[in-house]
């Protein structure tokens, strides 16, 4: 009998392999929107008016924190990818 080890994962991570140019796209962001952030901070030390938008930083999280959300699909999106449902959801995340 085969010996299996180790953790195989939960069964939503395989959908961050379905759209992997996004991704790509995302962990940039991520250390981008960091930067960011720190900039906006920095400016209102220096001036008022040089901060960021802060309904603009705020959305830039949502964003980030939207595709970081495990599903990236519906339940049938491996089976069914040219739903309409599996189409949506991944266009809501890209």
């Amino acid at each position: 009998m085969p010996t299996v080890t180790g953790d195989g994962g939960p069964y939503w991570e395989d959908g961050i392999g379905s759209d992997a140019r996004y991704v790509t796209i995302d962990r940039s962001n991520q250390q981008r929107a960091l930067s960011a952030e720190k900039l906006s901070t920095l400016g209102t030390y220096v001036q008022k008016d040089v901060a960021g938008e802060e309904h603009e930083i705020r959305r830039m999280w949502q964003n980030l924190d939207l595709f970081a959300e495990h599903t990236f699909t519906s339940w049938g999106g491996f089976t069914r990818p040219n739903s309409d449902q599996s189409k949506r959801q991944l266009f809501t995340k890209n």
